[in-house]
C-alpha cells in the first residue's frame, strides 16, 4: 500500500519534471509566474482596505514586501535549476519584474472596474519608464538565470552573490 502511494507521487514528480523540462512550455513559465505574483500583490492592495480582510492582512503585512522581493527568485532559480536551458533561464530571469510591474498596474486598473484607463497604461512613455525603472533588477535576474542554469557550484555561489545585490538595489531603490 505504501509502496504504490510513493510510486504514484515519485510519477507524479517525474511529470511535473518533464513539463518543466519541455522548452514548448517555457512560455508558460515566463507569462505565468510573473502573472501570478501580480495577482497576489494586487488581491493583496485590495484586500488591505476591506473590511474583513484587513485584520488578518495586517498580521501578514510586514513580511509581504519580503515576499515580493525573494518571492519571484525561487521560480527562476527552480526553473533554472530543472531545466538547464540557460537560454529561457536568460529570458524568464529578464522579463520576470517588468512583467509583474506591468501586469499588476493592469490588474489593479481592471479589477476597479476601469477598462478604459487600462488602455492608457498601454502607452510607449509608460512601457519605456517601466523599464528604465527596473532595468537593474532585470539585468541582475538575467545574470542569476543563466548561472543557476549551469548547475555548477561556483556559479551558484556567483548567483547568490547576486540575489545579495538584488536585495540591496531593491532596499535603496523603495522611497
Amino acid at each position: 500500500m505504501k509502496l504504490n502511494k510513493l510510486y504514484k507521487t515519485v510519477e507524479c514528480r517525474d511529470k511535473i519534471r518533464e513539463t518543466i523540462t519541455n522548452p514548448n512550455n517555457s512560455i508558460i513559465f515566463i507569462l505565468g509566474i510573473p502573472f501570478i505574483f501580480a495577482l497576489t500583490w494586487v488581491l493583496f492592495e485590495k484586500g488591505r482596505y476591506s473590511g474583513i480582510l484587513s485584520f488578518f492582512i495586517s498580521f501578514v503585512d510586514p513580511y509581504f514586501y519580503y515576499f515580493i522581493i525573494i518571492g519571484p527568485l525561487i521560480p527562476l532559480f527552480f526553473y533554472g535549476h530543472y531545466t538547464e536551458h540557460k537560454i529561457t533561464s536568460t529570458i524568464f530571469g529578464f522579463l520576470l519584474y517588468p512583467l509583474i510591474f506591468f501586469q499588476t498596474d493592469v490588474l489593479a486598473i481592471i479589477l476597479d472596474f476601469g477598462f478604459e484607463q487600462a488602455i492608457n497604461h498601454l502607452t510607449w512613455h509608460r512601457m519605456s519608464n517601466l523599464i528604465l525603472e527596473v532595468w537593474p533588477l532585470s539585468i541582475i535576474h538575467a545574470l542569476i538565470g543563466f548561472l543557476v542554469a549551469h548547475r555548477k557550484q561556483t556559479y551558484l555561489v556567483i548567483a547568490f552573490l547576486l540575489f545579495v545585490l538584488h536585495v540591496v538595489v531593491f532596499y535603496f531603490a523603495i522611497d
